[in-house]
């Protein structure tokens, strides 16, 4: 195989339902959100009461990509549904004033510039995980998490004045959840749905292109 062939390879036969593993992963995802919410929301009370932002998700991307069954990705969006919802009354119960970290647009920007800094961070966090993670395009294994955690970082770097940083639909829906502030959260649906579907959208061309090249390296 030559150079060209193992860096631009097809990507793997797509995920097919398995309702027994398929249910198995989505009480895993229930489990690891509730506390992975519960983790962040309280964290925040703990320290500056600021807006705080949780991992992205990218589970409709994988979906699309079809590296996530239809069957699967329906329970891990359930599971992130009710385990958010839950991590954050857990976070609103254990800390001493009302929950802080809820994703609100600041003063200083538009509906606009918020929705756009989420489509856009959200596509670029999918990106890293669909080209890192599920490709595995690094030349070390153990690397991978390090540079999704990178691009978690600067996308928390960019986004969090504008609106806290969302990037995945159930953390912002479980904090508006237990405060009942809802304005503007069309931004932390749309924003981040939006960017995935780009990126899967990339995903697809890229490797259609790639297998142009590998089949007639002339092109």
């Amino acid at each position: 195989m030559t150079l060209i062939q193992e860096v631009l390879q097809k990507p793997g036969p797509p995920s097919k339902p398995n309702l027994r593993a398929d249910v198995v992963a989505g009480f895993a995802e229930f489990i690891g959100m509730t506390i992975f919410i519960f983790l962040a929301l309280a964290g925040v009370q703990a320290t500056l009461e600021a807006p705080i932002a949780a991992a992205g998700s990218p589970t409709p991307s994988l979906m699309l990509t079809r590296k996530v069954s239809w069957l699967r990705g329906i329970f891990l969006f359930i599971a992130e549904m009710v385990g958010g919802i839950l991590g954050a009354y857990f976070a609103n119960w254990t800390t001493a004033n009302k929950l802080q970290g809820v994703n609100a647009l600041s003063h200083d920007f538009n509906y606009a510039q918020g929705f756009f800094a989420e489509m856009l961070l959200s596509y670029v966090l999918c990106m890293v995980i669909l080209f890192v993670i599920v490709d595995n395009q690094v030349s070390l294994a153990q690397l991978a998490p390090i540079v999704v955690g990178i691009a978690v970082f600067m996308c928390h770097m960019i986004g969090t004045p504008i609106d806290g940083t969302s990037v995945n639909p159930a953390r912002s829906f479980a904090a508006a959840v237990v405060t009942g502030q809802w304005e503007g959260h069309w931004i932390f649906w749309f924003g981040p749905l939006i960017g995935g579907f780009f990126a899967a959208c990339t995903y697809f061309f890229y490797h259609g292109f790639a297998t142009a090249i590998v089949s007639d390296p002339s092109k």
